[in-house]
């Protein structure tokens, strides 16, 4: 069998977004198995109730937890269970510098730490980063400068 045909474990942070949906939807489509990590009271378009949570990630586990916490993170989102992939399509709702930093960032960070001590071997990040708000003060451009270079070297995320 092909290596990009064989069903992997994917943890997926950002699956109620617009993009996380559709990423959930593609790789439930292909084999995989996914978990996906949302809050509590994520809402899906207009949809707060978890029944209708559950439905619009049909074929993938949905855990709740929070993903600015590290302890969530493992506690109620790894669990100390092996997953092959991390993909991130976390964003900020707001684009604020402070929803921004806490979100696009630093909770991305948290998930990269995570995934590098559960030996996650791949990390995807998927963003839309400036769409929104096209120029991001400097301090923010520098932190997020690192993930669109391409290395092997383990990736440390810059503080403020």
């Amino acid at each position: 069998m092909n290596e990009s045909r064989v069903a992997r474990r994917v943890f997926v942070l950002g699956a109620t977004g617009t993009i996380g949906q559709a990423t959930v939807h593609a790789l439930v489509r292909r084999g995989h198995d996914v978990v996906c990590l949302i809050r509590p009271k994520a809402r899906i378009g207009d949809s707060p109730a978890p029944d209708d949570r559950h439905r619009l990630l049909t074929g993938a586990q949905v855990r709740f937890g929070d993903v600015s916490d590290p302890e969530s993170l493992a506690r109620d989102g790894f669990r100390g269970e092996r997953f092959d992939a991390l993909v991130s399509c976390l964003a900020s709702r707001s684009g604020a510098l402070k929803d921004a930093w806490a979100i696009d960032h630093l909770a991305n960070c948290h998930a990269l730490a995570a995934a590098q001590n559960s030996a996650i071997s791949h990390f995807v990040l998927l963003s839309a980063i400036c769409v929104q708000k096209p120029v991001l003060p400097p301090h923010l451009n520098a932190a997020i400068t690192p993930y669109s270079k391409t290395s092997r070297a383990p990736f440390r995320c810059p503080t403020r």
